[in-house]
């Protein structure tokens, strides 16, 4: 009799501890499960931060940077900028007024306000043959220049120009509009809203200042 007491009491002490044991492996395999579906996360956010982060995700053409120098006067010798509108170089060292300006702006005074942030929004309308397009990017660009989210936090302005550039249609191959940012630059046949938008939110408000420089 003593044999069986034992033996059963002994089959709860195992089956007790198969089940300890049981959930112990349910237990890790949970925490497998947690920590690779959280570690798969971070990896893919921090893809998809890079991804955002990798200039050749980010909107417009890279260019070649040219330098902040500083300039005594527009029609001082300098060497020739390597896009059309220009995006970086040799500049003047006050800024042009934001906002939109019924005419072109000297190269030389344009890229300081690239410098300080800004964002160029041009057109190619020689004898106003597009008055169509130049009404609707006046249009938003004033819907830009009136937005809050878009304002220096500094300035208070709102670092963006819209203006007309004759010699956009030569360069791009017969596009019209051509948007500027420091070393960027993206060409676009009619007004895409959504796309000038994310470039414009992309690069306005970043400071491109080197010291001792521009």
């Amino acid at each position: 009799m003593a044999d069986k007491t034992t033996t059963k009491k002994e089959l709860r002490r195992q089956r007790r501890q198969q089940e300890k044991v049981q959930r112990t492996r349910a237990a890790r395999r949970e925490n497998l499960f947690v920590w690779g579906g959280l570690g798969a996360i971070v990896l893919v956010t921090g893809f998809i931060v890079f991804q955002s982060l990798n200039p050749a995700n980010q909107p417009g053409t890279v260019v070649l940077d040219q330098g902040n120098q500083h300039l005594s006067d527009v029609t001082e010798p300098h060497v020739p900028y390597n896009t059309v509108p220009p995006t970086s170089g040799p500049h003047m060292g006050g800024l042009w007024n934001w906002g939109i300006s019924e005419e072109p702006i000297p190269d030389e005074w344009q890229i300081h306000n690239l410098e300080d942030g800004g964002v160029s929004i041009q057109y190619d309308c020689p004898d106003d043959s597009c008055p169509e397009l130049k009404a609707q990017l006046t249009a938003f660009a004033g819907e830009l220049l009136n937005d809050p989210s878009l304002k220096h936090p500094t300035t208070g302005d709102t670092h963006l120009i819209l203006a007309p550039y004759p010699g956009i249609r030569d360069a791009s191959g017969g596009k019209l509009i051509a948007l500027t940012a420091w070393a960027r630059i993206q060409y676009f046949d009619t007004l895409d809203r959504e796309n000038i938008l994310k470039f414009v939110r992309t690069y306005i408000n970043v400071d491109h200042h080197v010291r001792g420089q521009g």
